[in-house]
Parts: structure tokens; sequence; C-alpha cells
């Protein structure tokens, strides 16, 4: 496959042309199903595989490692309940997932799956090839899943901005806690149970 020095020439390239593509195609306008499913989620699982399949990338799912895996579920649910709990306390706020079609399959499927895949899979391989302190991976890691939220800022009516706000606030502690599993577990098995987990309780509280 790829040598050393293109691989570290593609993990600085990688990162930004995902963001550009990301936050430069008007993905709104293209979607199947009458609307209902946007081709962002295609471009994800593409996007990912590419770059997974050019760093020769086979074992991506790690382990399970108990009780850590535990505690780390536990930590996910009450960051949800109490992001859930905040929200309902705070009437400028408005969350669009209500208004999802499918929810279940948005929510519990294609999120947990396709986020992990792209940055605690494909971004995540790219900046280790940079030799970063973990810490400093996982800040990255943490940030970029942070601000790739901030799209929806320029799909959505203006009545969700508050959301989205609060949404880029708390997929910064989400992705930290994820790319903390992702080290851990060796893969994004745990990470794909935590962020699953995570939307888990955001779906109990809109089919409320």
């Amino acid at each position: 496959m790829l040598n050393k020095e293109l691989k570290l020439v593609l993990a600085g390239v990688i990162p930004l042309s995902y963001f550009a593509l990301l936050w430069g195609i008007p993905w709104g306008e293209f979607s199947l199903f009458e609307g209902k499913l946007s081709l962002s989620y295609f471009f994800d699982l593409f996007f990912a595989l590419t770059v997974l399949y050019l760093y020769d990338k086979k074992n991506i799912l790690g382990q399970l490692k108990f009780p850590g895996t535990l505690v780390r579920v536990i930590i996910v649910l009450l960051l949800a309940y109490l992001c859930n709990l905040a929200m309902t306390k705070m009437s400028a706020i408005e969350s669009p997932f209500a208004f999802l079609d499918n929810p279940a399959l948005k929510l519990l499927i294609l999120a947990p799956l396709l986020e992990e895949l792209i940055f605690r899979a494909a971004l995540f391989e790219c900046f280790a090839h940079f030799g970063l302190k973990p810490k400093i991976q996982i800040l990255i890691n943490a940030v970029l899943f942070s601000l790739s939220h901030g799209f929806a800022l320029l799909i959505l009516s203006e009545m969700f901005h508050g959301f989205i706000y609060f949404q880029v606030f708390y997929t910064f502690l989400l992705g930290w806690i994820c790319s903390k599993s992702r080290i851990s577990s060796g893969g994004i098995l745990e990470p794909i149970l935590l962020h699953f987990c995570f939307n888990g309780v955001f779906y109990y509280y809109i089919t409320q």
C-alpha cells in the first residue's frame, strides 16, 4: 500500500478534505426516498472506508474490556440524561430530533456507526501518524467531532440554532469519552456502543 511518507502527507490532507466536502457541498439538496435520507450518510461511509483501505486497516473493532466499558457506558448515559434535563429547563432550545424521519434509524444506527467510522476510525488513524501524545490526539478528535455538528447551522432553520450551539458543547464531551474509549479498547466497537447508548437516551425522550 502507501509508503510512510505518503501516509504522513495524507494524514494532513484527509481531515481538511473531509471538512471541506462536508461544509462545502449543500447536502440538504441531495437525498433519497423523497428527502428522507441524505446522501451525506453514503458520503461518510465511502470516505471512511476509503481512508481505512488506504491505510490498510483491517482490524478496527477492538474489544470490550470490563469493567472499563461498563463505567464508560454509565458515564455517557448520565451525560445524555443531564443534557436532556438541561434542555427541558432552557426554553430557547428546540430540538430537531423530534422532527426526524425514522429517528430510530438515524439516531440509533446511522449516527453511531458512521460518525464513529469517520472520527474514531478514519480521522483517528490519520492523526496517529503525527506521533501525538494520546491526550492531544483525544482533544483534537473531540474538537473536530464537536465542530462537525456545527454544520447543521447551514441547513437547519434558525429556530434550531440554540440547540445546535448546545449540541456543539455536549458532542465535545461525548467525543472526548469516545476518543478515550478508542484508545482504551483498541478499536471502534466500544465507541459505537457508547454513542448508541448516548443517542438512545435522546431517542427515549423524543418518543415519549
